[in-house]
């Protein structure tokens, strides 16, 4: 996971940074249907936005609690299904640290869209001990990830979203959602 973030954070600082409309505190993507508000504790991202990608997020630097979005194409689910499209993300994750755990996985809604969900216990260096909750959505027109990042409370893995996260997904206009 930590060569993952560093990868994407890497990616992200020697990108093209969308703006953030400093008037309103608002980042919209300029390819697809993706805007958010960024308040205080938030520190926006580094952004990509491309026609091919759509890379942003938040953290709150206090604690690494983050926020983080991908779209991008997806392909026809005859051509990758979605259990093999969640296997090779569950693997890209326990892969990135031999401490990382899956905590548990199942399909939910996600900003009105059915999407698939999968919780990580996830080992840091810079953060120590993260619970990530990571939802996929496929429409075979686009695939969208949304990472949240934040720590354990009390080392205990049924650790909830923060409500600061809550209030923040809730600034959040995924495809129109």
């Amino acid at each position: 996971m930590i060569r993952f973030q560093f990868f994407i954070y890497t990616l992200l600082s020697f990108a093209a940074c969308a703006q953030v409309n400093n008037k309103k505190g608002i980042w919209k993507s300029e390819y697809r249907l993706l805007s958010f508000s960024v308040d205080s504790p938030w520190q926006q991202l580094p952004s990509l936005d491309t026609k091919d990608q759509v890379i942003s997020g938040v953290i709150d630097v206090s604690d690494g609690t983050s926020y983080t979005i991908k779209i991008t194409d997806d392909v026809p689910k005859t051509t990758v299904s979605d259990s093999q499209y969640y296997a090779g993300a569950r693997k890209m994750m326990l892969d990135a640290n031999q401490a990382n755990r899956v905590l548990r996985e199942f399909d939910t809604v996600f900003h009105s869209m059915p999407a698939h969900r999968t919780d990580y216990m996830m080992r840091t260096n810079r953060w120590g001990l993260m619970k990530q909750v990571n939802y996929i959505i496929r429409n075979e027109k686009e695939f969208i990830s949304v990472q949240i990042l934040y720590p354990f409370i009390d080392n205990k893995p049924e650790t909830q979203i923060p409500a600061s996260v809550l209030a923040f997904d809730k600034l959040v206009l995924l495809n129109g959602k």
